[in-house]
């Protein structure tokens, strides 16, 4: 998983309460003057992916207190009209130190500036750090121990 410092909306942003990340995304300004190409096409034809990686173990005060991670455009940094984009994903009760969640990131009308927010339903945490950002491939690869066996025999399964 490669990070870039710029599509990063938090980096081990301490989660306790709902609020808004750290960093909005600035997608950038497009040609031909104001009113025109007012939208992005990000995250069409190349998927993008939005993570919530775990840098501290998330803990709730009640049982079944929950954490979104709630996306939001618009055209100028002080979110004065903002078009809300919905949840991107979840992250669960109890989530461990190391633990990465991944959501595909819809392609929508994306205004120039992007917002994530962090919205903590059900009680609050007492404890835990997140890093939210965008990247271009999810991280699905896995370590296993080895001396593992995998049940195939011989050449080719054979």
């Amino acid at each position: 998983m490669i990070l870039d410092q710029q599509l990063m909306f938090s980096d081990a942003q301490a989660l306790t309460a709902s609020a808004n990340t750290q960093n909005d995304i600035d997608l950038g300004p497009l040609t031909g003057g104001i009113g025109v190409n007012p939208y992005r096409d990000i995250g069409a034809g190349e998927p993008l992916w939005i993570f919530a990686a775990v840098t501290g173990t998330v803990d709730m005060a009640p049982a079944g207190a929950s954490a979104v991670v709630n996306l939001s455009t618009d055209d100028n940094t002080a979110f004065g009209t903002p078009v809300a984009l919905g949840q991107a994903l979840a992250i669960p009760a109890g989530a461990k130190a190391g633990q990465v969640f991944f959501a595909r990131l819809n392609p929508a009308n994306y205004e120039r500036y992007l917002r994530a927010a962090f919205a903590v339903t059900g009680g609050p945490y007492t404890a835990g750090a997140i890093s939210v950002g965008i990247i271009w491939n999810e991280q699905m690869w896995r370590a296993y121990a080895s001396g593992f066996t995998t049940g195939i025999t011989g050449a080719q399964g054979a």
